[in-house]
């Protein structure tokens, strides 16, 4: 079905995906396609608004058309904007019909240099840059938009995701040879922060050890940090970001959350993974896409992950409150701080719901998130800070943090990757205001 009726499986066939042995194409509604006089058995994707549907459908010989009634399914409320922040391979044409078909109303394509993983690097695909459009949408509809910016990497001492950025931030990539271009994770994060962009940590190969994109993200230079696959997967998984995430929550540091796809061929549908965004005010069926309020959003660490569900927290003057909608049978909703999981419920099907926590009970700080009956994560919200926040006197159980920076040190002292003692220098630098920023006694802790 669709352009190319025999993909490759992990092909880069535009708005197509392949689940098992069944191939789904993107469409806005209508299309003609050479179908024989029999019965057919035909499956639609849900989306937002849309129930799925799967059926039997009989074409009689000389037939020229065939209709087929979608039920109306749950909608988000309105000022509510799902968002895919990590997307590639994808022209801005292909994108946008898939975003439609997926119900995504803004899709972050990055050109990437190296994609998929690979050292060393292999050929360089520039042509995607070419279609850059920073803060403008490379294409756009009324339900959906299309934006594309850069992943810019290095091999050992990480990635960043620059977004909403008015121009590209080069070099492109750094370390994969030795004549490339000498860069750092701080000089990107602080040309896209001049120029008025959001930088995310994204999750990529989790075996890469990214000690500078970390450091980043203690010293405040990185704004949020992406959970891609760790969604769908069991929050124990020990390669997840949850455990990265809840030691900077718990060190003080106020880093938001995202969701994203990350999708790169054909066996991702884009919003597989997926950002929720509030703009408030905001009334998507004639407003159109409120680019700008979302990537604001964005960068204040306002939204939450999901493959689905929405999840949303605020802080209110007596308790803070957590908003769910869209929900899936057997979905489990858990209160989390940093002592873990600190309350349990089963949440009713289908319908909004709210529960609260005591303002007084949240010392550090609070989060919620949303799992199935196996433990996977569906869903996660911001966190809410409490008076306590960044002060908890303990000793990290699990200094995931401190061992990275301290590894980043001794690599980079013993590789000097820049062969630049003025760069080398800055970059054991870096590493070090990390790691005194993490280890310094938190009652005296400027927050």
């Amino acid at each position: 079905m669709g352009w190319n009726p025999c993909p490759v499986v992990g092909g880069k066939d535009p708005a197509q995906l392949l689940v098992q042995n069944e191939i789904y194409c993107a469409t806005k509604g209508g299309f003609e396609i050479p179908i024989t006089p029999e019965t057919h058995t035909v499956k639609v994707l849900a989306k937002p608004g849309i129930a799925p549907w799967k059926g039997q459908i009989e074409i009689l010989p000389g037939q020229l058309a065939v209709r087929i009634p979608f039920a109306k399914a749950s909608a988000p409320p309105l000022g509510w904007y799902a968002v895919d922040l990590r997307t590639h391979c994808l022209s801005p044409k292909a994108a946008l019909l898939e975003a439609e078909a997926s119900g995504i109303n803004l899709v972050q394509i990055l050109a990437s240099s190296h994609w998929p993983e690979c050292f060393p690097k292999g050929e360089i695909d520039y042509a995607q840059l070419l279609e850059f459009s920073g803060t403008q949408a490379a294409g756009e509809t009324s339900l959906s938009s299309i934006m594309v910016n850069t992943l810019n990497r290095h091999p050992v001492l990480g990635s960043v995701s620059l977004l909403h950025s008015h121009r590209p931030v080069y070099p492109w990539f750094s370390g994969w040879e030795k004549e490339d271009t000498p860069w750092s994770i701080q000089d990107w994060c602080k040309q896209c922060h001049r120029i008025k962009g959001v930088v995310i940590w994204p999750e990529l190969d989790p075996l890469l050890p990214e000690y500078e994109a970390i450091a980043g993200i203690v010293n405040g230079e990185i704004d949020c940090i992406e959970l891609c696959d760790s969604l769908g997967s069991t929050v124990n998984n020990p390669e997840s970001r949850l455990p990265w995430l809840y030691s900077l929550w718990t060190k003080g540091i106020a880093c938001g959350i995202v969701g994203s796809s990350g999708k790169c061929n054909n066996q991702k549908r884009i919003g597989t993974s997926f950002t929720w965004i509030h703009v408030r005010g905001s009334t998507k069926q004639f407003d159109g896409i409120p680019i700008n309020e979302i990537m604001a959003s964005v960068k204040t660490g306002n939204g939450s992950a999901s493959i689905g569900p929405l999840l949303a927290l605020n802080q209110g003057p007596e308790c803070a409150q957590a908003f769910v909608d869209l929900i899936e049978p057997d979905t489990i909703f858990q209160w989390i701080n940093e002592s873990g999981v600190v309350g349990t419920k089963v949440l009713e099907p289908g319908c909004a719901q709210t529960i609260t926590w005591e303002a007084t009970l949240i010392k550090n700080w609070l989060s919620c998130r949303l799992v199935d009956n196996f433990g996977n994560l569906i869903a996660h919200s911001p966190m809410i800070k409490g008076p306590d926040f960044g002060r908890t006197a303990e000793k990290d159980p699990n200094p995931i943090l401190q061992n990275a920076l301290s590894q980043g040190l001794v690599w980079s002292l013993e590789n000097n990757p820049y062969k630049n003692s003025s760069l080398q220098n800055q970059l054991t630098n870096y590493l070090q205001k990390a790691l005194d920023l993490l280890e310094c006694i938190p009652s005296n802790r400027k927050l």
